[in-house]
């Protein structure tokens, strides 16, 4: 009671806003948005995932989780970080963003079409003007991957370093 949900539903009332959202960044934020949504009817989610992330089984779970009560609340899913390779490191920052993206047509169409085979509304550019042109051919190309072709690439993050781990707090 008296909270900031209170607030916005108030300002919706008022008309000041139409749709109540919540966005997150890091590790535990699909289990966050998921308690989030069981006890508040957000218009929409903006999480993060990709491929490499989802490797991860206990992001993966809490994704899946997420994704249900999404669509069984009818609720937009935006997608973050779908091109994130991982963190910089110590790695020089070639593009504008906070983290190692994704750089390559190929590179490009294998996130989009892994994030997009998931039941999500849709994802959020790259960050980097430079990388927007392949990002939108790899929307207009995109195809469904199968669930076998979704493991495997999964499979083929073995070894890469996700942007968020266990140790990563919001």
């Amino acid at each position: 009671p008296g909270g900031a949900v209170e607030a916005f539903l108030e300002a919706r009332d008022q008309g000041l806003i139409r749709h109540i959202g919540i966005t997150g960044h890091g590790y535990t934020t699909p289990a966050v948005h998921a308690e989030a949504l069981e006890h508040f009817d957000f218009d929409t989610v903006m999480t993060p995932l990709n491929y490499i992330q989802m490797a991860d089984p206990q992001f993966r779970a809490d994704f899946n989780r997420l994704a249900k009560l999404a669509v069984e609340k009818d609720v937009g899913l935006m997608i973050i970080k779908t091109f994130s390779k991982g963190p910089w490191g110590d790695r020089p920052k070639t593009y504008n963003t906070w983290y190692e993206p994704f750089d390559t047509p190929g590179e490009m169409q294998n996130a989009v079409n892994f994030v997009l085979s998931q039941p999500v509304t849709g994802f959020t550019h790259p960050g980097d003007l430079r990388l927007l042109p392949m990002a939108l051919d790899a929307a207009e190309n995109f195809r469904r991957l199968d669930g076998t072709e979704q493991v495997a690439l999964m499979a083929s993050a073995e070894g890469a370093v996700p942007l968020f781990d266990a140790s990563w707090h919001e």
